[in-house]
């Protein structure tokens, strides 16, 4: 006697993709743009640093107050 032949049965092991995409494909997709979020804002900020830095030197340098202006 065959207990789980019949077609209309469900499938014991199609969870399994399922559970696959929901436990491994999605949380390092999600890890992926978060990564790509904290290193694209690291730039960002970084040449923001750099370009007032160098806005500082360029006053500096030129003898300029900044009071002044």
């Amino acid at each position: 006697m065959l207990l789980m032949s019949s077609t209309l049965s469900p499938d014991p092991f199609a969870w399994f993709g399922a559970l696959t995409l929901v436990l491994l494909v999605i949380p390092a997709i999600l890890g992926l743009l978060i990564q790509y979020w904290i290193i694209r804002m690291g730039v960002k900020h970084g040449i923001l640093a750099a370009d007032r830095q160098r806005a500082r030197t360029t006053w500096a340098s030129n003898g300029w107050e900044r009071e002044r202006l």
